[in-house]
């Protein structure tokens, strides 16, 4: 389950960016065009369960207000050889978005094909911005979104 990125800040995002792209061009980055907060991972998800996944997610996001979102802070995850993953954090935010990710995902632990999310532990929301990244890049991501990063207000899934 995933939010989408707004247009606006994905340009704001590539522009930011750049440099690290430049510097680190053997990473495998993200088309920003089609980025995301990633809230769940679902994984291989059966064809037949999706109406339900839909249903759930909905539910979940029912009655939220509108808040805003910053990113802020980067981290990387996989590594004992598994490639690298980097990712941009959230700060302004964060505790909404944990708290409508814990809600889908305790939602979508009872559909067929979907226990496994119950084992996965919790996931903290990210934007995921390269694969295959080296070790180097995520400190670097730290330093570059140290401040609030690009904000917009989330408003509905």
């Amino acid at each position: 389950m995933a939010i989408p990125l707004p247009a606006g800040v994905a340009t704001t995002l590539e522009a930011r960016l750049a440099p690290l792209r430049a510097a680190h061009s053997q990473a495998r980055w993200s088309d920003l065009a089609d980025a995301h907060l990633t809230l769940v991972f679902l994984g291989g998800t059966p064809a037949a369960v999706v109406p339900a996944v839909v249903d759930a997610v909905t539910r979940a996001a029912a009655g939220r207000v509108p808040f805003r979102v910053t990113l802020h802070g980067a981290g990387s995850f996989g590594g004992r050889g598994r490639p690298l993953v980097a990712w941009l954090g959230i700060g302004a935010g964060a505790a909404e978005l944990t708290a409508l990710a814990a809600d889908i995902r305790a939602r979508l632990v009872t559909l067929p094909g979907l226990a496994h999310l119950a084992a996965a532990g919790e996931m903290r929301p990210h934007l995921t911005v390269a694969r295959r990244a080296p070790a180097s890049l995520a400190p670097r991501l730290r330093n570059a979104f140290a401040d609030e990063g690009p904000a917009w207000t989330v408003d509905g899934l």
